[in-house]
């Protein structure tokens, strides 16, 4: 979000923020310095916040949380803008009638999230998504089977997105590979029982636990080199990665994700649509296994992705927030034209 922030063009839109921060930190204290006015609002109530951006006259208000936790929904209830769009923070509707419009892409939706949306989709013509790669991040090394003589797979999702249908997936990617290992990042700290009971659902669909690497997450500078540790990422379902996602592919590690009808099973499909990638992302669980599987048997395809992936990126609108934010404000433009013509047009 922030280099959408810095990218706008002011002399085609004015930016105003209004923070719910109840933890400020260096990455909110430089953010707020980002915006051409800003107002925090942790400590008011809905209707004070209404207030607040009916007096400094928004014309489109934008929310950033949806449904997410601490979230200001009951704001946007409100209707404080004539027009209210929703983006970035919920991978999905929000239900709400007073939200008009919800920013996405053609790749983010199917048919089935296009007709259960209550906003109108506004598809960005090439991505809806923008990627900053962390300064920190350290060189691209060579691909791990290249040294090992085995393929090592990999998952750096949340815990909260690894169920057992996925594990049975993963399980089966490696019995079609009996010498390939597993690398799973848990953000558990000490848990051993957390961590046990991973190994044991591994167990179940007869991986053993000497073939699995639990790497509990620490640093963001630890987790970038654990990226790199691995061959093959492995996305996953329903709920699929994004930023997890980017940082494995700057890594120079090719991502598989598995589509669906949600959009947030379809966001790897997305990132990977901007970089002409599209062939990592299947339709089927069957076809899941076979692509990490086939991938993983061809240590130079590997090798070559590797070493030319920082360079598809950087090419990329992915990693280009100018091209986003001019199709942010042609689409905010848009809105802006359409609702003066309703807003003009004779009643009856």
């Amino acid at each position: 979000f922030e280099p959408l922030l810095e990218a706008h063009h002011r002399d085609r839109v004015q930016v105003y923020g209004y923070g719910h921060f109840l933890n400020v930190d260096e990455v909110t204290t430089r953010l707020r310095g980002k915006f051409d006015y800003y107002c925090d609002i942790a400590a008011l109530e809905d209707q004070a916040v209404a207030q607040q951006i009916r007096q400094d006259g928004i014309d489109i208000l934008v929310d950033l949380a949806g449904h997410t936790a601490g979230n200001r929904l009951g704001v946007m209830a409100l209707k404080p803008a004539p027009i209210q769009v929703t983006y970035l923070g919920h991978p999905d509707t929000t239900g709400m009638p007073q939200i008009d419009y919800r920013i996405t892409d053609a790749h983010a939706e199917s048919e089935q999230s296009r007709q259960c949306s209550t906003e109108s989709l506004v598809d960005l013509p090439q991505g809806f998504l923008w990627y900053r790669p962390p300064e920190n991040a350290p060189e691209v090394t060579d691909a791990p089977i290249v040294k090992n003589g085995y393929a090592t797979f990999g998952s750096f999702n949340h815990q909260a997105r690894i169920n057992k249908n996925m594990i049975a997936l993963w399980s089966k990617i490696l019995q079609n590979m009996p010498d390939a290992r597993f690398l799973l990042e848990l953000c558990v700290g000490d848990d051993e029982a957390v961590k046990a009971a991973y190994l044991e659902c591994f167990e179940f669909y007869g991986i053993p636990a000497e073939r699995i690497d639990i790497h509990t997450l620490s640093t963001h500078e630890d987790h970038l080199a654990c990226l790199g540790s691995v061959d093959v990422a492995l996305d996953s379902y329903p709920y699929n990665s994004t930023t997890s996602t980017c940082e494995a592919l700057w890594m120079g590690v090719p991502v598989v994700t598995l589509k669906g009808d949600l959009h947030c099973s379809r966001v790897g499909y997305s990132l990977l649509s901007q970089l002409s990638m599209e062939f990592l992302a299947v339709d089927t669980t069957d076809e899941y296994v076979t692509m990490a599987t086939a991938l993983a048997c061809k240590p130079e395809a590997i090798s070559q992705m590797r070493d030319s992936m920082r360079l598809r990126m950087s090419a990329s609108v992915l990693c280009q927030g100018d091209v986003l934010a001019r199709h942010m404000e042609n689409a905010f433009e848009h809105m802006w034209s359409e609702w003066c013509h309703k807003a003009s047009s004779p009643v009856g």
